[in-house]
């Protein structure tokens, strides 16, 4: 028995040498998990890799890949790319289907710099696959404090301008001679139908994007199934560069003609792919009350709160770019409780009001708390994703309080849609005007 241990010390004592001292993590924690299907079980830290270890629960058979893309993100935002796995292929080719039911599997990645600080998995650098965010050993600490908050509605950036795109990616796929081709994802505040081109990629990874838009506002460029984040201002030219696109450690480079403020740290903290919450709680309209449905949305966005402070963190976002991923997580779940109430109203009442010239009242108002309480004050929520937004506002002009505005003659609507929806969201109808022009995008009547 005696022997049996020495000679266990010594393997130890070799791989230890091979290895470099090793670290392990039992059971940690993850902040949030958008790869319900891998539960994380183990992390062990050495001189040569990083292995994280995995049970699955309910995962198909057929999705016995991850992507090649796949890697880690350690507190510095660098990323560290897998080397091996064992349980799942590495790749979207698939030589072998698994037998069904739980396994366990592994995936090897090249070493993080330390063992003390969170970091993150993602599956491809454009989160459209799995991720987990905030993997650590103990809970996440409360976030730094930010720098002084920037109002950028000072700035005179406010005016419909014309943004240009220059950029130049570096993609190898290009020489096969398909033809690529590359848009974006902004949206005006006023709904005014501004195409939005996509152009032609040329064969050396150049191209040239222009379009109108009114405020300073982050978005994304969509590349086939890639989705790249920038902040842009109107007037403005940005100039983007991308180096080892297909790579895991690509890096895109932005750099502003005027000078503007292109929030690189804010670009790296983007989590775009929000999991499709919306189709699942929207759903649930005809078996659920808005109270059972709402506390869990409510659940929901606490944790994405404390994802976003994790990636201010981690990322040394300002407060301003801090408050960017607030209003853009604020209003997504705030169009999914809207689309809730509607779709509940259209079930129990039948639109029959009456069609009057009467004051929308705070009785009419009574059953639409969920949405009165969205903020719709801070130049930030403006600078974030519209989509929430104009949702909210679409399904806003059509609840049954809003009814009666067709009884007004056409040329008195506007002023009463601003009146009403003033009182709806609790703010001066002077804002309505002067600090919120979406409010006033579109007559649907």
């Amino acid at each position: 028995m005696r022997l049996f241990r020495l000679l266990l010390l010594f393997v130890c004592s070799l791989t230890s040498q091979a290895h470099g001292t090793t670290h392990k993590w039992e059971k940690p924690n993850v902040l949030y998990s958008r790869s319900e299907c891998m539960i994380l079980q183990e992390v062990v830290f050495n001189d040569t890799a990083t292995i994280l270890h995995f049970m699955t629960n309910m995962m198909p058979v057929d999705d016995n890949y991850i992507v090649n893309q796949c890697c880690l993100v350690d507190y510095n935002g660098k990323r560290h790319r897998i080397l091996s796995a064992d349980g799942i292929e590495v790749g979207y080719s698939q030589t072998t289907i698994p037998p069904v039911g739980s396994r366990k599997i592994s995936l090897c990645f090249e070493p993080l710099p330390d063992h003390e600080h969170p970091f993150d998995l993602i599956e491809t650098p454009t989160w459209l696959g799995r991720y987990m965010l905030g993997i650590s050993n103990a809970s996440i600490v409360d976030s730094e404090s930010m720098d002084q908050k920037h109002n950028v509605r000072q700035d005179k950036v406010w005016d419909k301008d014309t943004v240009t795109i220059i950029g130049k990616m570096d993609v190898k796929a290009m020489q096969n001679g398909k033809e690529y081709r590359v848009s974006c994802s902004f949206k005006l505040l006023d709904g005014s139908e501004y195409a939005i081109p996509d152009v032609k990629v040329e064969n050396d990874g150049a191209f040239v994007l222009r379009y109108v838009a009114d405020r300073p506002s982050l978005s994304k460029l969509v590349f086939d199934s890639r989705r790249i984040p920038y902040f842009a201002y109107p007037g403005d030219t940005l100039m983007m560069h991308v180096d080892d696109f297909e790579g895991v450690n690509h890096r895109v480079t932005w750099t502003s003609k005027k000078g503007y403020d292109v929030h690189s740290n804010l670009l790296s903290a983007c989590v775009y792919m929000f999991p499709d919450y919306y189709t699942e709680y929207v759903g649930r309209y005809k078996y659920q009350t808005q109270q059972e449905c709402f506390r869990e949305i409510d659940s929901l966005a606490n944790v994405w709160t404390r994802v976003n402070d994790y990636l201010a963190m981690k990322y040394h976002l300002t407060a301003f770019e801090h408050d960017v991923l607030k209003q853009r997580m604020l209003a997504y779940f705030g169009a999914v409780r809207a689309k809730f109430i509607y779709l509940q109203e259209s079930l129990y009442r039948a639109k029959t009001i009456t069609l009057s010239r009467s004051e929308i009242s705070e009785e009419m108002l009574m059953d639409y708390d969920a949405i009165r309480s969205v903020e719709m004050s801070g130049a930030s929520r403006y600078c974030s994703d519209i989509l929430g937004i104009r949702e909210i506002l679409d399904i806003v002009n059509n609840l049954n309080a809003f009814m009666s505005i067709p009884a007004f003659p056409q040329n008195e609507r506007a002023k009463v849609l601003s009146r009403w929806l003033a009182k709806f969201f609790r703010v001066e109808e002077s804002q309505i005007d002067k600090n919120h022009p979406i409010f006033l995008y579109s007559e649907k009547r």
